[in-house]
């Protein structure tokens, strides 16, 4: 009688690790009101719906470096905007026209509107990622 060799087949479920996203802000006109940052994981949700992150951060003119720590690898964008008055939504002017200051991962452009998600996503890795993103007033 021949013994086969049992080998135990063994699934490990993979599970996301994290990383951080520092994040540097230019161009911000001034240091009233505050920064807010929203991060999306879907093009469904993005730029107006639910974010998975919603953080607020004071402002200086300038360059501002924040952290955005622990996240799940994966692809991400993000907004910003500018709460230069600090009420908590973006002003428009008559023309429906921002009269505050926003901008987008990748530095994506807007025409008529928020760019769509595929323009302003990036992947995020393990290991975090560095991101750059230009005020726009």
């Amino acid at each position: 009688m021949k013994l086969g060799l049992f080998i135990p087949l063994v699934f490990v479920a993979q599970t996301a690790t994290a990383g951080d996203i520092s994040l540097t802000v230019n161009g911000l006109r001034s240091g009233n009101g505050m920064l807010r940052i929203a991060l999306f994981d879907n093009a469904r949700d993005f730029p107006n719906g639910q974010e998975i992150l919603k953080r607020n951060f004071t402002v200086q003119a300038g360059t501002v470096t924040v952290l955005l720590d622990t996240l799940p690898t994966g692809t991400y964008a993000i907004a910003l905007h500018h709460d230069e008055n600090a009420n908590g939504k973006m002003d428009m002017g008559l023309l429906g026209l921002p009269q505050e200051g926003y901008g987008f991962s990748n530095d994506a452009p807007v025409f008529l509107g928020a760019p769509p998600f595929s323009d302003a996503a990036f992947s995020l890795p393990e290991e975090g990622k560095a991101i750059s993103i230009r005020m726009v007033y």
